[in-house]
């Protein structure tokens, strides 16, 4: 019998449709948990070739990607392991690559096989197609490193921006940020570990001097249906708001004899967070208050593709398709809840299957079955 046969045979049971739904999010977190217990890493996948389809999906953002890259001189992974910088045969390439119109892109083709057709090249005058090009995670590739594909290419995009304006500008550049100028700006680069933010703007003796959280992303514009998570917030366990949360969620669990089994499947238990001050440690960093800027204390939230903006001689703004600067707080669906949701194996807070993440109101109301806190008890509201 096939190995996938007997795996599948073995966990079925554990599916609501006997197998994972590969659209929806508890489906494949339990089928990651499942594999990992096996020694297998789903996201340790061989990277694909690129083809149309996945640069016209949602909005065909990525088509404008791919030009960015070869605008920005970044290199390409090539389906061959190579990897190379590359150019549009045709100047007016770009631009319609730019306008994300998948129909107009399909008629540079002439006809011919979108994905066959040659519309680049390297300095040597080597021609490639978009099957050429490997989909690695700038491309949204599910390869080894995926967990920080959108971070890392919006740093690569960022740090080149900079380092392009200081060759042009002979040196050092300023870079305003809400109301505050840092000078003297050389680099981008990743903050190590798993603090609040992603990577940081170096100045010319070394030191991160602004530091970004960064959120992704997707379609043709930001929507606060685009990220997962705000934070977690076990950290904040003897908050009032969260041991008033989880004592009304310990309180239904008993009432529907759910204590020993843990929290249902598709169903998220969420209440919007009052506490201005929490909302603030949970966006901006633990450290939310210190008198300086940290990894733990983020200068600027950002979401989606960063710019550099000249406002002047050698200063540029730096913004996104949308941003938080501290001490603002999100509204409309951005706004953040205290949420709780079913994960295999997972305990939180003494939960079993509980899952406990700060998220945006468009996520946290796109479960199967919605619990709201209203006073102090849970009720159902979707």
């Amino acid at each position: 019998m096939d190995p996938f046969d007997i795996f599948f045979k073995k966990f079925a049971y554990k599916f609501p449709k006997g197998y994972p739904d590969m659209n929806d999010e508890q489906d494949i977190l339990l089928l990651e948990n499942l594999l990992g217990k096996l020694g297998i890493d789903i996201n340790e996948a061989e990277f694909k070739n690129l083809n149309f389809f996945d640069l016209s999906k949602r909005g065909g953002y990525r088509f404008a990607d791919l030009a960015n890259k070869i605008k920005n001189k970044l290199p390409f992974e090539l389906a061959n392991g190579e990897s190379t910088v590359l150019q549009f045969i045709k100047p007016q390439y770009s631009t319609v690559f730019l306008s994300r119109e998948k129909d107009d892109i399909k008629k540079l083709a002439m006809g011919k096989n979108i994905n066959l057709f040659p519309f680049f090249k390297d300095n040597t005058g080597k021609t490639y197609s978009i099957s050429d090009l490997l989909k690695d995670s700038y491309f949204g590739g599910q390869g080894k490193g995926s967990g920080t594909k959108v971070e890392d290419a919006n740093l690569q995009l960022l740090n080149n921006q900079i380092l392009n304006l200081v060759e042009e500008n002979g040196g050092p550049i300023n870079v305003k940020v809400g109301n505050k100028i840092y000078n003297n700006i050389i680099k981008a680069e990743t903050q190590p570990g798993q603090p609040k933010s992603d990577f940081n703007l170096i100045d010319e003796e070394d030191n991160p001097v602004v530091f970004i959280s960064h959120k992704k992303a997707g379609g043709k514009y930001a929507d606060a249906s685009d990220f997962i998570r705000w934070s977690g917030y076990t950290s904040y366990a003897d908050e009032p708001e969260v041991e008033q949360f989880n004592n009304a969620l310990k309180k239904w669990l008993k009432k529907n004899n759910l204590e020993q089994e843990g929290l249902p499947r598709e169903t998220r238990f969420v209440s919007p967070i009052q506490d201005q001050k929490l909302i603030r440690k949970l966006i901006y960093g633990p450290k939310y208050g210190d008198s300086k800027y940290s990894k733990d204390n983020v200068t600027v939230i950002f979401q989606g593709n960063i710019s550099l903006k000249p406002i002047q001689d050698n200063t540029y703004e730096l913004t996104a398709e949308y941003k938080l600067i501290p001490p603002q707080l999100p509204k409309g669906e951005y706004y953040p809840y205290l949420t709780s949701g079913y994960r295999a194996d997972r305990t939180m807070f003494g939960i079993k299957n509980n899952e406990a993440i700060a998220m945006t109101k468009a996520v946290a109301f796109k479960a199967t079955n919605v619990y709201e806190l209203q006073g102090n008890q849970f009720k159902k509201v979707k």
